[in-house]
């Protein structure tokens, strides 16, 4: 009991000079739990999963037009991996979870665009998505397919080539039949 006593009075003190240089109404304690405000708070996890929310809005209603706008939202506030160089199980879920969620919108908006003609925009959502993970061999094809869209057949057959370089470099694979399949149309 004097443990835990002390213990309490220890964190009562640390929350009280945190609150004092924060500002009270920044840190709540809420069922044993400290949290901070979003109200009154900026946390750029916490930004890039509203941006995230906000363009997965945009495909599911079919926003095409907003999308590169809230692409280019999205890239000014995913940067680089979440809390990079920590390697605690806590950051490393968020950290991914956040890329996962990244890439997947980023495909998803490549597609539409795609669909809608729109391949400049589809190559940089391609483009960005390849920075953030070289492996995604689905935003390669996405990228592929543009660029054969644009009459642009020796970049597709570049970016086959780096895709199956990092492939084999790192997974000692060889790149899929779908991606192979666009790599010989950008040949013929």
């Amino acid at each position: 009991d004097a443990d835990g006593d002390a213990a309490h009075r220890c964190f009562t003190i640390a929350l009280h000079r945190l609150r004092r240089m924060v500002g009270v109404n920044f840190i709540t304690y809420h069922s044993g739990r400290l949290s901070l405000d979003p109200r009154r708070c900026q946390v750029d996890a916490w930004n890039v999963e509203r941006q995230l929310c906000a363009l997965e809005a945009m495909l599911s209603n079919g926003a095409v037009t907003e999308i590169s706008v809230g692409i280019s939202q999205l890239l000014a506030l995913y940067r680089r991996p979440f809390l990079e160089g920590e390697e605690a199980h806590w950051v490393l879920s968020v950290r991914e979870r956040l890329r996962e969620k990244c890439l997947r919108i980023l495909a998803q908006s490549a597609s539409a665009l795609q669909r809608a003609g729109r391949h400049a925009e589809a190559m940089h959502c391609c483009q960005k998505g390849i920075e953030i993970d070289p492996l995604a061999e689905e935003l390669y094809r996405l990228l592929m397919r543009s660029q054969c869209e644009q009459g642009q057949p020796v970049a597709a057959i570049a970016a086959y080539c780096l895709c199956q370089t990092r492939l084999q470099r790192e997974l000692d694979v060889v790149p899929s039949a779908a991606t192979s399949a666009i790599y010989q149309q950008a040949l013929d």
